[in-house]
């Protein structure tokens, strides 16, 4: 960021659809020193950058707030889950209500019941509209008066339509009322459900980064005028010397103090490799402490720390996170114009044509038919149409291990996006494993794998695990014998008596410190392990990450569903070149910290691609997030999960081919429903004008409609 330019980056209340986004942007378009502005809907926040010589904050904000919105700072954190409960509350007892007015509906149509039915289903569809839809009749009226139209706007006109129609038939007798007050009842509902959809989506994605907060301890032991005291980690200043026990995650970037200790730096890197630290060595706030108590001195503040850039980056990515504009949205924006302008010609109409026919004035019949345009016209079937194809994808999707959690990502990876890929326990196992051994100075490979197995059973390191899982199942069951003096020596390794051989498995340095010649140079791109057996170098064991056996395959068929595929990893330049040197990627980066690849990502965005993500560690989250469809692979950490649209719990690689193959069949079926939810919209709006369909016929499409997309949708992928 320039010296001239500044970030405005909020939460914003009262976001309710694309349209919302779209009159935002349009009005920032308008003044005159504002560079980018990016809205979130899911999340509720708004990023801008702007020069300030041109224009103030204040205007910003002003501007803002005019347009009926309220801004908040990102760190007030609204209370998802208290919005949560209460949208299921309104949604369950909205949804009893439809379904006793269904069923009055139904007795009225076979004639089993009278007018006190109708009356019941006023009170009914008046309670569940003006009531539980009081939120939403206060959003229309607000978006009538900025000027938007919008699906709030048409469930407005057409639930109130609904109970002036079944009204006025209830005290003409015209027709039966019935059907208007259903209509209300169900919009009602309908709506209900997609707004407690979003705040479900929105609590679930705040209790995420409440999740890697609680990587930072609130709590802190440092050392103070001779004492250790207990401290708030935001009141710690640098220089301070804080306590971190074994297991425990490191709470501010600082110096080791202590002679040693194992660090797990995956949230920095995503490596499952510990990393080894000594006295003077920096360390990372977020890693956790493998080794005995340690102490380290404060270098940074918690608000400069790299625990809290990360939280920044992830709720950063989640306002810039490109809107999507999904079809649905597009065809909305045409549709919604056309079913008010023919409703109000078909008032017009009915208005003018008795008077040039001579007839006089009827005020019933013009109004009667606008309610039924209105009632035609909502867009039941059309937003059916994409969720029931998406649906029966997802539950295919889901019994291959694929969980499709955002719709409108079915859209972008059926339209040949840029995929980039994360290394580790993505196209990697994510855990080292050995990948070679060899015998030294005449021993035998197999009888030195037994006696190394056997000491490395003692420990629970990481790379003895390793070690001691390789020979497992080299071996089958290892004969150990007698076992005895296991010494572990911090950050070398191992030393033990096996079957009266004395035996040392760590480092070079372990091995020099034992008096033990080491000639054997390690190879680049993997942790080398040496053996000594009473005394001398026995042989070596290459540790490494390994990439699923699937991976080259699957890279190569996800050629015919993107436009590009790359791979940035926070590996060493060293092994990621060794690893991914035969793979079919257009290019690759290394060493790549979280917020360095959010920038990868927001860099082809800016070039006009539609970017994929996948990942699986902390280090992902803010790419993931950031991407236009994030994807978590596996179990992965729960901030990048949540965060993502989509989750691939299979451990199989290949996934990610049948995620994009079935994406685009899942958008090819929407197309398709869209396709026969207009035709029957398409011939019923203009029936409806020209006063030849009654409200039940209007029912009866939306039922014929519903069923053809439910037929269509459940059609075999």
């Amino acid at each position: 960021m320039n010296s001239r330019e500044r970030v405005l980056h909020r939460r914003i209340e009262g976001l309710h659809c694309s349209f919302c986004v779209s009159n935002i942007e349009d009005a920032l378009s308008r003044i005159e020193g504002v560079w980018e502005y990016n809205v979130s809907i899911a999340h509720e926040e708004i990023y801008i950058r702007y020069d300030p010589d041109r224009v103030d904050e204040s205007e910003i904000e002003a501007l803002l707030e005019g347009l009926g919105y309220r801004l908040r700072d990102v760190d007030e954190s609204p209370d998802y889950e208290k919005v949560y409960r209460i949208l299921r509350r309104r949604l369950l007892l909205s949804t009893m209500l439809s379904l006793v007015a269904g069923l009055f509906m139904l007795g009225m149509w076979l004639g089993t019941l009278g007018r006190e039915a109708a009356l019941a289903m006023g009170l009914i569809a008046g309670a569940n509209f003006l009531f539980l839809g009081r939120e939403y009749i206060a959003i229309s009226i607000n978006s009538l008066r900025r000027g938007i139209l919008n699906q709030h706007v048409l469930m407005f006109l057409t639930g109130l339509s609904g109970l002036l129609g079944g009204v006025i038939g209830l005290l003409t007798g015209l027709y039966p009322p019935g059907d208007f007050f259903g209509v209300a009842s169900f919009v009602t509902t309908y709506h209900l459900l997609g707004g407690y959809s979003a705040s479900y989506v929105r609590k679930k994605s705040e209790e995420a980064v409440g999740r890697l907060l609680r990587y930072r301890p609130r709590v802190v032991r440092v050392r103070r005028g001779g004492a250790v005291r207990y401290v708030d980690v935001e009141d710690v200043e640098p220089g301070e010397v804080v306590i971190v026990d074994r297991g425990e995650s490191i709470p501010l970037d600082g110096i080791l103090l202590s002679s040693y200790a194992s660090v797990d730096e995956s949230i920095v890197t995503g490596e499952p490799l510990p990393v080894d630290k000594y006295r003077g060595d920096e360390v990372v706030s977020g890693s956790i402490n493998l080794s005995d108590p340690v102490e380290i001195r404060v270098s940074r503040r918690y608000r400069d720390s790299f625990l809290h850039r990360l939280v920044m980056h992830i709720r950063e990515a989640r306002a810039l996170k490109p809107p999507i504009l999904s079809l649905l949205d597009r065809v909305l924006k045409r549709y919604i114009s056309f079913v008010l302008f023919t409703a109000v010609a078909g008032l017009v109409l009915w208005d003018i044509a008795p008077l040039i026919l001579g007839r006089g004035l009827d005020w019933v019949r013009p109004l009667y038919v606008f309610m039924t345009v209105l009632v035609m016209g909502y867009p039941c079937a059309l937003g059916m149409a994409i969720p029931l194809a998406i649906i029966r994808g997802s539950g295919v999707a889901a019994e291959r291990g694929i969980l499709i959690r955002n719709g409108d990502s079915i859209e972008i990876l059926s339209g040949r996006p840029y995929l980039l890929l994360d290394k580790t326990g993505t196209m990697t196992l994510g855990r080292p494993m050995v990948a070679g051994l060899g015998a030294l100075n005449g021993f035998d490979e197999e009888e030195l794998l037994r006696l190394v197995g056997c000491l490395e059973s003692y420990s629970r390191h990481p790379v003895a695990e390793a070690i001691y899982g390789y020979a497992l199942d080299r071996l089958g069951e290892i004969e150990c014998g007698e076992v005895s003096d296991v010494e572990v020596i911090p950050g070398m390794g191992i030393a033990g008596v096996v079957d009266g051989h004395r035996i040392a498995v760590g480092s070079r340095e372990l091995m020099m410190a034992m008096g033990i010649d080491v000639d054997h140079p390690p190879e680049e791109g993997f942790r080398t392990v040496y053996a000594a057996v009473d005394g001398s170098l026995a042989g070596y064991i290459h540790l490494s990450d390994v990439l699923r056996d699937d991976v080259a395959r699957a890279i190569a068929e996800l050629r015919g569903y993107v436009s590009g595929v790359a791979l940035i990893t926070g590996d060493s330049e060293e092994n990621t070149r060794r690893m991914v040197g035969g793979l079919d990627l257009d290019w690759y980066m290394a060493g790549l910290r979280p917020g360095e690849k959010a920038e990868v990502v927001r860099g082809l965005q800016a070039r006009g691609y539609r970017v994929v993500m996948v990942g699986d560690g902390f280090n992902d989250a803010p790419s993931v997030t950031l991407a236009d469809v994030g994807v978590a692979f596996g179990v992965g950490s729960d901030i990048t999960a949540v965060n993502s649209d989509v989750l691939i719990v299979s451990d199989r690689f290949d996934r990610l081919v049948e995620l994009f193959r079935l994406s685009r069949r899942m958008y090819g079926r929407t197309r398709t429903n869209l396709f026969v939810a207009f035709m029957y919209n398409g011939l019923g709006i203009p029936l409806a004008a020209l006063g030849l369909i009654q409200p039940y016929w209007a029912m009866i499409f939306m039922v014929l409609s519903v069923t053809s997309l439910l037929i269509n949708s459940m059609r075999r992928l």
